[in-house]
């Protein structure tokens, strides 16, 4: 009875709980950023993208997720990996699929003290924080998402003729 009240509220259930299309969107787009910032599969430690143990399972997530979509099982375990990468998601995003963080959380970055040598650079070249900086590639790779989203002409993310993935600045 609770599930098709629910249900008829917009809900769709997932295992004990409901999400609403938004919330399950939220969670193929933080799939999506994290399968794009970690195109090496965790080759090299870097503090970006999926761990070497989470790489291969978050990938075919991602890939699912924006293939065919996820089914219920698949969606539990996605939002139980993404848990863990708060700090590489933007907060508006981490918490319309976890609304019970603070928040303070995802602005903390656990980088490579190599990479966060270099991306402190960069930001010095271009006159912003490390944290701005971050912030914008996050924002432009959400952008990228919801044009590769909204455009229904284009190929998929990893076919022939596709941007590729997001790499920083050199």
């Amino acid at each position: 009875m609770r599930q098709r009240r629910n249900m008829r509220a917009g809900l769709l259930p997932v295992g004990d709980e409901c999400m609403s299309r938004g919330q399950i969107a939220a969670v193929y787009k933080m799939l999506w950023i994290l399968s794009r910032l970690d195109d090496d599969y965790a080759k090299e430690i870097n503090g970006v993208g999926f761990s070497k143990f989470d790489s291969v399972k978050g990938h075919s997530l991602a890939v699912k997720a924006r293939e065919c979509g996820l089914h219920t099982g698949e969606l539990r375990t996605a939002i139980r990996l993404l848990r863990k990468y708060r700090r590489q998601i933007n907060p508006n995003l981490y918490h319309k699929v976890y609304p019970e963080g603070t928040g303070k959380e995802s602005i903390n970055l656990r980088l490579d003290p190599k990479v966060k040598t270099r991306l402190n650079d960069i930001a010095g070249e271009h006159r912003c924080t490390l944290a701005e900086m971050v912030d914008f590639m996050l924002r432009a790779a959400i952008a990228a998402y919801d044009k590769a989203q909204n455009d229904t002409s284009s190929p998929p993310a990893d076919g022939p003729g596709s941007p590729g993935p997001i790499r920083p600045v050199a």
